[in-house]
């Protein structure tokens, strides 16, 4: 089967994924990438051992003689434009093709939103192409949209998490000690589990807050924590993929506080740490993988149901939190890399299947 993806960035998890697929029996993978990397992304070039190019180092018509050959084109995206050429050309070959996305609606909110993708995605609403959704809630927001007269598949991001499953989790504190991992901005909602710690603090609680990541409200927390807590807050900076994992190991609660997230690996990371995880409604994968006896899921930018969460987690006792722990690493199995090749390469048969049936899209 000859597959190729069109999607943004080669970021760690996707190159493993992409990696892994490329070495399955009978497949010829080959991944463009829109853009090399990211500013607003602190992640290194890792190697890649897929077949891949980047869009912008590669002439026009070699492009798209790889979208109109190959069996199976998934295109992760609408934009750039040269993205959505890309489609145009696709579907007129009348060949099979899949969007494969976040939920829609973040971006661009409400009617002017829906109208703007009504637009960018006319070329998916003519056709009968299967969208492959990034998450159930992904699925259903696409549903919604585009109605029920095409295949929907649920494929999420995948990542080794073999890792994160290492880490020998000890179980002897006290104390709890809570673990913020993500971009230092509003919708990670970095600033809500800071305030709901200061509470518990005032509380009384024997607690300490490890914070992961950095971005621009770093400063600002930092004046926050420092002034108050020097001695119970924790800054690790960022650190590249291949560096979270012992840092996960020193923490026992994951919070995942997102004001919106579309699927939030970070979540399955701390479930495969054997970590309870407190995240939100607004987060899918927490939607999909937290349960009451794995973690907690509070309403998005709700910070007092957010503070409720973590003091319920900072009395946890012992046989509960190893309980807890179980529970996080039996739901965390299903997202790393094993099973994600094996959804991956199901939808792609499917949808080759659903194509070869429906004889091609409507023009």
């Amino acid at each position: 089967m000859r597959v190729v993806v069109v999607t943004d960035i080669p970021s760690p998890y996707q190159v493993e994924l992409f990696d892994a697929i490329a070495n399955l029996k009978g497949w010829n993978l080959k991944v463009i990438y829109v853009r090399r990397s990211a500013t607003e992304r602190m992640w290194e070039t890792i190697p890649i051992s897929h077949n891949h190019c980047f869009l912008v180092d590669t002439v026009s018509s070699e492009v798209s003689s790889e979208i109109t050959a190959c069996d199976l084109a998934v295109f992760s995206g609408y934009r750039p434009a040269e993205l959505g050429r890309l489609i145009i050309l696709r579907n007129r070959s009348q060949k099979a093709w899949a969007f494969w996305g976040e939920r829609p609606g973040y971006r661009f909110r409400g009617w002017l939103g829906y109208r703007y993708r009504a637009w960018a995605l006319r070329e998916l609403r003519s056709s009968r192409a299967p969208v492959w959704g990034i998450g159930e809630w992904a699925v259903d927001g696409y549903r919604s949209e585009l109605g029920e007269e095409r295949c929907f598949f649920n494929v999420p991001y995948f990542s080794n998490l073999g890792p994160f499953f290492a880490i020998e989790r000890r179980f002897e504190r006290d104390n709890c000690r809570f673990l913020f991992s993500g971009s230092f901005i509003r919708r990670k909602g970095v600033d809500l589990v800071v305030a709901a710690y200061c509470q518990l603090i005032k509380e009384g609680f024997n607690i300490e807050l490890h914070l992961l990541g950095s971005g621009p409200l770093e400063n600002t927390l930092k004046r926050r924590l420092w002034s108050s807590f020097p001695c119970k807050v924790r800054l690790h900076g960022f650190k590249q993929w291949r560096d979270l994992a012992p840092v996960y190991a020193d923490a026992d609660v994951l919070c995942v506080p997102s004001r919106y997230d579309g699927w939030g690996l970070v979540v399955a990371e701390g479930l495969a740490a054997g970590m309870p995880v407190i995240s939100t409604d607004s987060t899918g994968a927490a939607r999909e993988l937290i349960e009451p006896r794995n973690g907690w899921i509070v309403p998005g930018g709700n910070e007092a149901a957010l503070l409720s969460a973590m003091r319920s987690a900072a009395t946890l006792g012992i046989d509960r939190r190893k309980m807890m722990s179980q529970y996080a690493r039996q739901m965390a199995r299903r997202q790393d890399i094993g099973p994600g090749v094996k959804r991956f390469a199901q939808a792609a048969e499917m949808t080759i299947e659903a194509w070869t049936r429906d004889a091609g899209p409507s023009v």
